[in-house]
């Protein structure tokens, strides 16, 4: 959609404008990654605070940190399985953390916001992965989940298994068309069953988890004080390392998942 970022927030600024609801929700995993100066920076959230202010909504701002090299993890896995932004990401662990390193910078994304809305404003949580993500945001809000409502609980956006994920990657560089989610999805299905390997990718071994966390210490520290009434262990907690080596994809599981994915839109014709 080509559209400018500007026109983008006075068409949401509109919206909001004349919405009859004092409560407006408005969600989006972008918002910490715009935050950035690699997008839009620290007038992300002074876009929003303009979206606001006709009204004088009373607005809260809630941020869910996990440890950084979890949080790469996931986030590699996220942008290989659909995209970066416009364009499908075809390179490694390594580079998509030096590209986007100041993602990582909890606090310095965070501090940003306080800019315009305040530190009262803040309402920040560790992630915890034992826990139903969706239940623990709707008790911030003050929502109870609706134990009727089966899809919140069945539905989690799963990491690709370690060979999925480089069967990816390698399929991104040949530019495969993925634009619509639903289509996208299907295939992440398609490819997961063929391959069916419980080993999810553990990208990370534990001396660049060590190098990363000690890069984001000193701020992590300072964000717990701040945020978190100084408890550190969100950053301090030890990660389970698998003792045998991820299996390397290979030409047979290759051609395998292409075969499957062929039979299946045959037998759907």
């Amino acid at each position: 959609m080509n559209i400018k970022k500007r026109d983008l927030y006075a068409q949401l600024k509109q919206e909001i404008d004349r919405a009859k609801q004092r409560n407006i929700l408005l969600s989006s995993e972008a918002f910490s990654l715009m935050s950035t100066e690699r997008f839009v920076g620290k007038e992300m959230p002074k876009y929003l605070r303009e979206v606001f202010s006709a009204k004088k909504y009373n607005v809260k701002i809630i941020a869910i940190v996990r440890r950084q090299d979890e949080y790469l993890e996931s986030q590699y896995n996220q942008h290989v399985k659909t995209h970066d932004f416009w364009t499908l990401y075809t390179d490694t662990i390594e580079n998509f953390y030096r590209e986007k390193k100041e993602l990582f910078n909890f606090n310095f994304v965070l501090k940003k916001w306080v800019l315009f809305f305040g530190v009262d404003s803040m309402i920040v949580e560790v992630y915890d992965k034992q826990k139903n993500s969706v239940a623990q945001f709707l008790s911030l809000i003050g929502i109870q989940e609706s134990k009727k409502n089966e899809s919140i609980s069945i539905y989690k956006n799963q990491s690709l298994s370690f060979k999925a994920l480089e069967f990816m990657r390698k399929a991104n560089s040949l530019n495969i068309i993925k634009d619509v989610a639903s289509q996208n999805y299907k295939l992440i299905e398609l490819i997961e069953a063929s391959l069916n390997d419980k080993q999810k990718a553990r990208l990370l071994n534990k001396e660049d988890r060590e190098k990363i966390m000690e890069e984001c210490k000193l701020d992590n520290e300072e964000l717990s004080k701040c945020f978190l009434n100084g408890d550190m262990t969100w950053m301090n907690k030890n990660i389970e390392m698998s003792e045998t080596e991820m299996d390397t994809i290979t030409i047979n599981d290759c051609i395998k998942i292409t075969t499957d994915i062929w039979s299946y839109f045959q037998k759907k014709k």
